[in-house]
């Protein structure tokens, strides 16, 4: 029994998140993290500011919503298999925006475990 979720990926094959003494979830790590909403997200890193990276990025056809921090965008996913592949293909085409990094995030088990628990941000 933990509620270190780092534990959990570290030694658990199987977890259960028990609510209210109610099992509402029952799954392996991996399983856990594809429920995620930042499952198959798409990170980019700037060096500094694009001005009409905002804009192209929300219009991807593959991208639900798009959440900035900083030089650090967040393309979350409507089509989780079609989104790297169209982020890549702007960042092409957008030669110009000062791209340093791009990374497809797995899922984060506290997300899943929040909304599971505390009925707090889409895990689906």
């Amino acid at each position: 029994s933990t509620h270190i979720l780092e534990e959990v990926d570290a030694v658990c094959s199987r977890a259960i998140i028990i609510n209210k003494g109610v099992i509402v979830a029952n799954a392996t790590p991996a399983e856990l993290r594809a429920r995620s909403r930042s499952c198959g997200a798409v990170e980019l890193t700037f060096a500094r500011p694009a001005a009409d990276a905002a804009a192209g990025l929300k219009a991807l056809h593959a991208a639900s919503n798009v959440e900035w921090d900083g030089n650090r965008a967040v393309i979350f996913p409507r089509d989780s298999a079609a989104l790297p592949a169209e982020v890549l293909a702007l960042i092409k085409q957008k030669q110009a925006w000062p791209v340093t990094g791009m990374k497809v995030l797995e899922g984060r088990l506290d997300e899943v475990f929040q909304q599971l628990t505390l009925g707090q941000a889409s895990a689906a």
